[in-house]
């Protein structure tokens, strides 16, 4: 659901990811919304999304076990009208490991000082999730993830997400 001036029925997007691994422990990722469409009463807006770009870094513990630091930086590419008008900057804490015999974890914890309007204090948000996956076959995968955010003066968010996954190679 999208909300802002005029806006409140309906947001799809066709998101993109690329990404580029410069060694085991060094990459970037570039992303956002090739396209946004946001349809309200009485009026619709079409157009590219926000961006973001993304440099990680890994600290390997083991074979089976790292951690992960990322920087992040979202550009208002899309203006006011299909994002937020505002750039963010994020740090995410990421702790990984394969435990078990097959089951897979991830961790993040991320600080995001979010982008407001001239004059305005910076707003910072607190994000979190952890996921734990697995395969069921070579080719067929389950998942589950809770996450959530937190930012004073407005109401924290929490989410669960389940899935399949199929591995066609």
């Amino acid at each position: 659901r999208a909300t802002g001036p005029g806006l409140c029925c309906s947001r799809v997007t066709l998101p993109y990811t690329l990404k580029l691994a410069f060694t085991p422990d060094w990459g970037v990722r570039v992303g956002g919304d090739a396209w946004v469409r946001q349809a309200g009463p009485g009026e619709s807006r079409s157009g590219s999304g926000d961006t973001t770009v993304v440099l990680k870094r890994r600290f390997a513990v083991s074979d089976a076990t790292a951690w992960g630091l990322e920087l992040g930086e979202k550009f208002a590419t899309a203006g006011s009208t299909l994002g937020s008008g505002h750039a963010d900057t994020t740090v995410n804490a990421i702790f990984s490991s394969d435990f078990a015999a097959s089951w897979h974890t991830d961790l993040n914890l991320n600080e995001t000082r979010v982008g407001v309007p001239s004059g305005q204090p910076r707003a910072w948000q607190t994000g979190w999730a952890a996921a734990l996956s697995r395969p069921l076959t070579d080719a067929w995968g389950v998942v589950g993830e809770f996450s959530g955010t937190r930012q004073a003066g407005t109401s924290s968010t929490a989410q669960f997400l389940a899935a399949a996954s199929w591995n066609a190679s």
